[in-house]
């Protein structure tokens, strides 16, 4: 059986997906920054005699599944075809592949992609070099988004990078961005990561 997920199965969930925090890193952060009540995601799990087998994210047009097994790919599938959007899908490759067949609609593209985790640093940090960090001015964001979109994955996708799309996820919890620039901005991430990844 597949429904929607709500706050009543956080547990489950969590149980589910917290074991491996690398994989389902936007899962858990999408969770972490939208709950399970907002119009920019859904959740929806799959349980078979009651235990949570499977869930299936949509944050905006971006839907991930994952499960420790194998799972109801068709219906996840019937899900997603029910989008009227250009869609995303992205995820594991073993968890993606099968889920490929059943999806009849456009989907941006498919591509293979990789993440990294930083476990520790190789060098000290330069406590001076940190204080050229500053908070993301609304009046920069612009610039922000044309960095994003230089990113060669970034610059094909269904981002939600306009300036007003950025307001809105930082008055819905999502943490505020900040960075550091030469001329440009160099580098961008949320306030307080957890795990710096490359997607």
């Amino acid at each position: 059986m597949i429904r929607k997920l709500n706050k009543d199965d956080h547990e489950s969930v969590m149980k589910l997906i917290g074991p491996k925090p690398a994989e389902n890193l936007f899962i858990i952060g999408d969770i972490e920054a939208y709950g399970y009540d907002s119009d920019i995601q859904d959740l929806w799990g799959q349980f078979e005699r009651g235990k949570l087998m499977a869930v299936l994210l949509r944050y905006d047009r971006n839907y991930i599944p994952f499960s420790e097994g194998q799972y109801d790919v068709k219906g996840f599938a019937d899900i997603i075809n029910l989008n009227p959007s250009r869609i995303e899908i992205s995820g594991l490759k073993h968890l993606i592949e099968p889920l490929q067949q059943y999806i009849h609609r456009d989907v941006r593209k498919h591509s293979e992609t990789y993440y990294a985790k930083c476990i520790g640093l190789s060098y000290e940090v330069d406590k001076e070099k940190i204080k050229l960090a500053s908070y993301l001015q609304s009046s920069e964001y612009h610039e922000n988004v044309e960095m994003l979109r230089s990113i060669p994955e970034f610059a094909t996708g269904n981002l939600v990078l306009k300036r007003e799309n950025v307001l809105k996820r930082i008055k819905l919890g999502e943490p505020i961005l900040f960075g550091m620039k030469k001329e440009k901005w160099l580098l961008q991430h949320p306030q307080q990561p957890k795990i710096l990844n490359l997607r």
